[in-house]
């Protein structure tokens, strides 16, 4: 089986449980064999995939909604981004913290990997997390609550600890949010990233290193204007859009912005040799500049992205002015050759209660970065060597990679960088003594303990 992008082999097709039940039963039936959980299969790293011999197990079967309360929800860890976010419109209810862009994802694998959207008054989708039920390594079942000190471990487990089967989230009033999209520049973006983010309830900017033009979005709760077209979106299980409002056609857009899109467009055909509009759209949506209003999934989220190798770092906020300047420096001094297929994303958001959050006590900027696959499902000339190299510029802020997306492990003191680190990995040596749950990237990441053999 292989990911989303086609660029990491994650083992044989995985096993897919119908409830609870056969899960626990697939668990005291492995005999020894490790065992991994893949959600979406949107993880681009080692992270989900099978030891050698081991087992993969599917979620898709959780998916179910287990309680609805006034004030919460319980569903099935295999339960999609998309359908989470239609059940709790259903209920007129939301989230109290921003989706992150793709709904594809299990909530189970969503919370595991640190998923987040942006607003510095919240944190990470797992920072909802009120309890889990899990699958511990002997078959056993347990809830994890309030009431457990280690509640921040499971949160942002990485698969380490055990399996997911139901997630209860808080949720709160829905509300209409309106999104003011404006362009600006890299210097303009430095002195006031911080200052903006503060001032709205989501601050979201894409800055095209070709020519330093920006595109912002802020992002906050408003009544509509009478009469304005409101965005709405209803997805499938596929986290595809089933039902989405019309957009209105773009005005047209500066003549710089357009033209560095038009450049970025011409170099990620030449690269990958794709050309469909669902390809292009993925920039060109840059053009349009409409302020609109709706539910913050139809604003902030979208259908799956073509297949692409993606990196995200998470920088201390008050860094990311200098984070921007060295990133200058070093697209300066790399020249033409860099695929830049995409601009650099930068979103903000709180501290998170997580221990193995990028985000865990302190509040962060997220950039991001991403290189499309060609047609032959390659990243093409120097993409590794692209966010390779910003791995390392970031790092030099004290930056923490994103778990679910490619990442350099030699450009990051892990132990250093998380103060939780090694007490993580403490409850991982006592819930799953045996490492079952393990596989070669999290043994690489806090090396096994031989385990004598009996007798």
């Amino acid at each position: 089986m292989l990911n989303w992008a086609r660029l990491q082999d994650l083992g044989a097709q995985p096993l897919e449980p119908a409830d609870e039940g056969q899960l626990v039963e697939l668990v005291r039936a492995a005999g020894g064999r490790r065992v991994k959980v893949v959600g979406s299969a949107m993880t681009n790293n080692g992270l989900v995939a099978a030891s050698p011999g081991g087992l993969l197990i599917s979620l898709a079967g959780l998916d179910r909604v287990l309680a609805v309360s006034p004030d919460s929800v319980t569903v099935g860890g295999g339960m999609r981004l998309g359908a989470l976010y239609n059940l709790l419109a259903d209920h007129q209810r939301m989230l109290p913290a921003c989706p992150g862009v793709i709904t594809r994802q299990t909530i189970a694998g969503a919370i595991a990997t640190g998923t987040h959207g942006q607003g510095l008054g919240q944190s990470t989708l797992a920072d909802c997390v009120i309890a889990l039920r899990v699958v511990r390594a002997d078959g056993s079942v347990a809830t994890i609550g309030p009431g457990d000190g280690d509640l921040g471990a499971w949160r942002t487990s990485l698969g380490a600890l055990g399996i997911v089967t139901a997630v209860t989230l808080r949720t709160i009033p829905t509300r209409t949010f309106g999104c003011v999209k404006e362009v600006s520049n890299l210097a303009d973006l430095g002195d006031s990233f911080v200052s903006r983010s503060r001032a709205h309830q989501m601050f979201k900017a894409w800055w095209f290193p070709q020519s330093d033009e920006v595109r912002t979005w802020a992002v906050d709760a408003s009544a509509p204007p009478a009469g304005a077209r409101l965005k709405s979106a209803r997805w499938t299980a596929a986290g595809e859009l089933e039902h989405a409002a019309p957009d209105a056609a773009p005005g047209p857009a500066p003549a710089r912005l357009a033209e560095t899109i038009g450049e970025v467009t011409r170099r990620m055909q030449s690269d990958t040799g794709r050309h469909a509009r669902r390809m292009t759209k993925t920039v060109t949506r840059f053009l349009d500049g409409e302020t609109v209003h709706g539910s913050l999934d139809a604003l902030l989220c979208k259908e799956p992205p073509p297949p692409q190798l993606n990196c995200e770092l998470a920088v201390p906020l008050e860094e990311t002015p200098a984070a921007l300047r060295a990133l200058r420096g070093w697209f300066d001094a790399a020249g033409d050759e860099l695929p830049l297929h995409y601009p650099v994303i930068l979103r903000a958001t709180g501290a998170s209660s997580c221990w193995l959050s990028p985000a865990y006590g302190r509040e962060v900027c997220y950039f991001g970065f991403l290189v499309y696959t060609n047609t032959a499902d390659r990243v093409p000339a120097h993409g590794y060597a692209y966010l390779d190299g910003v791995h390392r510029v970031l790092a030099a802020f004290g930056a923490r990679p994103h778990w679910g997306k490619y990442w350099s492990p030699r450009a990051h003191d892990l132990a250093a960088l998380y103060p939780r680190w090694r007490e993580f990995w403490r409850l991982r040596d006592a819930v799953d003594p045996r490492r079952v749950w393990s596989n070669p990237f999290l043994d690489a990441l806090a090396p096994a303990p031989r385990v004598r053999a009996a007798g």
